[in-house]
């Protein structure tokens, strides 16, 4: 049997499609999610966006089994004439989209923590995120088997996991003494978490964390380097601390600081690993800042906040910010594309 002859004209109900396709995953992520469908699919069959590639026939090819692996994950995009497209695309699809349920949309909360059970699927956050991601996996999908763009899919163009992709992108192959040291927030209580732990990672999200991005990569402890003694010279520690009563967590190099922090009931944990204490070559500074968060009704609030970006501060807002020196020194990146700042 050809393509043409399971690719119809028209949209295939969810009643002809039955339960095993993506549209069941569609549908189950929100509860606006069958009329989220309903309404892509008919924009889509009467709009003029065939002109870049037959997105109306691969609507239900894209959609229909499980053998779709999410292409907007992990692509290399070449030209300039595809981001427009792409832009143009997507912007046309939300402003309908909100148009024709308007109603319906207005009706839910805009934002609720993810890590409340049951509530993150009921909101205008969760809608517009999910159908941005589906619509975007629809155009580099029709994108590839158009061959309109210069698009080309990756080895593995899918991540089960945060830490699958976290480790396929961001840890050394093979033995090394640098370990990347990412940077997580949570909105809810205003805190700034720093870990090199995949293990640690897997059960932040849960705890309301989101992952920023890599800010740079750290060294392992002296006993794990194998005898290499690059960079011992300028070395040091990262002593990190928890303070559960201001829900704060705390970073520093220095002995005697943290020590005092411990006296103010900042408790010890596992330290993310090793900072360079001087400037050296391919380093990057890590700046300390402590904000002042005033929230309702009483709660007066601290986060420490460690960035490599000086500026990070003039975007914070509801909080006196005060400069607080530098953490340490780590070694530089060199890929940035998961790096950005939260909304504070």
């Amino acid at each position: 049997m050809s393509d043409a002859d399971v690719i119809t004209s028209t949209p295939m109900t969810l009643q002809e499609l039955g339960t095993n396709c993506l549209y069941d995953q569609f549908c189950a992520c929100h509860p606006l999610g069958e009329k989220l469908f309903d309404t892509c699919a008919s924009i889509i069959y009467n709009s003029k966006y065939d002109q870049y590639m037959d997105l109306g026939r691969n609507f239900n090819l894209h959609f229909y089994g499980r053998d779709q692996k999410g292409y907007y994950k992990c692509l290399t995009m070449a030209n300039k004439k595809f981001f427009d497209a792409y832009c143009e695309f997507i912007f046309f699809m939300l402003d309908n989209v909100y148009a024709r349920l308007k109603k319906d949309i207005d009706a839910l909360p805009m934002y609720r923590p993810p890590f409340k059970p049951g509530q993150s699927k009921k909101t205008r956050f969760r809608l517009l995120a999910f159908l941005a991601e589906r619509l975007t996996s629809l155009f580099l999908y029709s994108a590839i088997t158009s061959e309109k763009f210069r698009v080309k899919t990756k080895d593995r163009a899918h991540y089960e996991t945060l830490n699958d992709l976290l480790q396929a992108h961001y840890y050394p192959k093979g033995f090394s003494i640098k370990i990347p040291f990412f940077r997580f927030y949570c909105r809810e209580n205003h805190d700034h978490l720093y870990t090199t732990d995949l293990k640690e990672i897997q059960t932040l999200g849960n705890l309301g964390y989101f992952c920023e991005g890599c800010m740079g990569y750290a060294l392992v402890d002296r006993s794990q380097r194998g005898g290499v003694t690059d960079y011992t010279a300028v070395d040091v520690p990262i002593f990190r601390g928890w303070a559960s009563n201001i829900h704060d967590h705390f970073y520093s190099t220095d002995t005697g600081e943290f020590l005092a922090a411990e006296r103010r009931n900042y408790k010890r944990e596992t330290p993310p690993g090793w900072g360079i204490e001087k400037p050296v070559e391919d380093t990057i500074p890590v700046y300390r800042f402590l904000a002042h968060y005033k929230n309702t009704p009483d709660l007066y609030h601290m986060d420490h906040i460690y960035t490599t970006d000086q500026q990070e501060p003039n975007v914070i807002k509801n909080a006196v910010v005060d400069h607080e020196g530098l953490l340490c020194y780590l070694l530089k990146n060199g890929k940035t594309d998961l790096i950005f700042h939260g909304k504070y």
